[in-house]
């Protein structure tokens, strides 16, 4: 039986580009069909990669047309509507993000609020989804230092109350002592137990405590917040399957709520490739696994697609992931990537070609090759990339 090598993988092979943010090229008919059979559409991405975001904002606009209202993201609940509200207007989308990640621009963390909308092109793709009327879907914990934003909208939602300038004084208190808790964690060897104190913190508790079961944005933005708190404490004690677990629970209540009004909902998701296989991954079922489960349950498709980087400008220097350790179990199928073009392989023809016996998997010290076969429908390997632009003012 002949063994997978790269001229067999060739085979499986087509090239596309992205021009006038339009599909073109031998594979562009591939994504389109991808698209149209697909209930789920769930991308493994490298986080701040400018090209992942070009071909997101390339996309968002077809999978509207093929029935898809909702796009899965890797921030919190309450983040994902902070991020729909920042991209009304639509045209000012760049703008508001721009001055948003400035003004809460954490200066000791180097670190912005809402994990990868950092970049310009993040920007465009977000501007992209809100062109195009899909809600956003925040799945993960609320990012840790989301908390500095949200406590300035939590006493905005405030501002009617009569004791307002109290509560105001309350929140510049946890303001501050939040602020010197992530400080001293930044500069502690060990770090510090940092998310239970803040959550025992009585200057904290005291401007929660202003809310009550009336205010209920405010009351569900506080829960979102003490739950990620405790997501992130058991994090720091060896705990992964906490996240994952909020993650698939926070997609079915999304999911379960569009069910309720009669819509079958189609859903594109963009996740780190960690969380984007349909096997077990980091030790877990996550989110592509949870979609694949749901589209076999339902009779439908689910389009599992793992995002690859094989040369990356840093720096003005370029790295080929070709000569990197960590790929040499994949360079049957990095070979393949171009500097100037997108590469899309059939990983799930390959997967049907291995079970009927046409083909075999090479013998490797690693199972890298088999986890991706089996764990993905289709690789994209992009052309070179780059970071992002930042999209914030230090």
């Amino acid at each position: 039986m002949p063994i997978i090598d790269s001229a067999y993988i060739a085979s499986k092979t087509k090239y596309f580009t992205i021009e006038d943010d339009r599909f073109k090229g031998e594979a562009s008919n591939a994504i389109h069909q991808m698209i149209t059979e697909s209930q789920f559409i769930m991308l493994g991405e490298s986080h701040g990669s400018y090209e992942t975001s070009k071909l997101t904002a390339t996309m968002l606009p077809l999978v509207k047309k093929a029935g898809f209202n909702n796009f899965a993201v890797e921030v919190g609940p309450y983040s994902a509507k902070k991020l729909m509200a920042l991209s009304s207007p639509t045209d000012n989308t760049v703008k508001s993000m721009y001055n948003f990640n400035s003004k809460y621009y954490f200066k000791e963390l180097d670190d912005t609020s809402i994990p990868f909308f950092h970049g310009v092109e993040d920007a465009r793709f977000l501007e992209a989804a809100a062109k195009n009327d899909i809600e956003l879907w925040g799945l993960d914990q609320e990012y840790f230092s989301s908390i500095i934003y949200q406590t300035d909208d939590l006493l905005n939602l405030a501002k009617d109350k009569p004791n307002f300038e109290a509560i105001q004084q309350m929140k510049l208190e946890a303001d501050k002592v939040i602020r010197k808790l992530f400080i001293e964690d930044e500069a502690s060897e060990k770090g510090i137990a940092l998310f239970s104190e803040m959550l025992k913190e009585a200057s904290v508790q005291q401007f929660f405590g202003q809310f009550d079961e009336t205010d209920v944005v405010a009351m569900e933005m506080i829960e979102a917040i003490k739950i990620s708190w405790d997501i992130y404490d058991r994090w720091q004690k060896g705990s992964h399957a906490d996240r994952i677990r909020y993650m698939r629970e926070n997609f079915m209540k999304n999911y379960e709520a569009k069910i309720k009004t009669g819509e079958t909902p189609k859903i594109l998701a963009k996740f780190g490739r960690l969380h984007a296989p349909k096997i077990r991954s980091g030790g877990c079922l996550d989110v592509g696994n949870l979609v694949h489960e749901l589209a076999l349950k339902n009779g439908t498709i689910c389009s599992n697609v793992s995002l690859l980087n094989r040369y990356i400008q840093e720096e003005g220097v370029t790295n080929d992931n070709m000569n990197s350790k960590y790929y040499k179990d994949l360079k049957s199928i990095l070979t393949h990537g171009k500097m100037n073009e997108w590469t899309f392989i059939d990983l799930k023809s390959i997967r049907a070609d291995i079970k009927s016996g046409k083909i075999k998997l090479p013998k490797s010290d690693d199972d890298t090759l088999e986890k991706l076969i089996e764990g993905f429908d289709y690789q994209i390997i992009l052309p070179l990339d780059k970071y992002v632009e930042p999209n914030y003012k230090l």
